[in-house]
């Protein structure tokens, strides 16, 4: 199984890092026009929008990464 962690930098309040079993994955950005969590994932030159809330938008991106 997967193992997915969420990390946010001091620095960057409105920014996630998002690894996989150890490897950088992508990072979920808030975007304050659309008001929505996006992730750009490291694989893609494109954001997937998701959730305002933060919980609901990892525990939606965790599922999607085990499956």
């Amino acid at each position: 199984m997967k193992k997915v962690q969420f990390s946010t930098p001091y620095e960057y309040q409105d920014q996630v890092e998002v690894t996989v079993d150890g490897d950088k994955y992508g990072i979920l950005i808030f975007d304050h026009e659309q008001n929505v969590w996006v992730l750009w994932p490291s694989t893609i030159d494109d954001g997937i929008s998701y959730s305002d809330d933060l919980a609901e938008t990892q525990e939606i991106i965790t599922d999607e990464i085990k499956d």
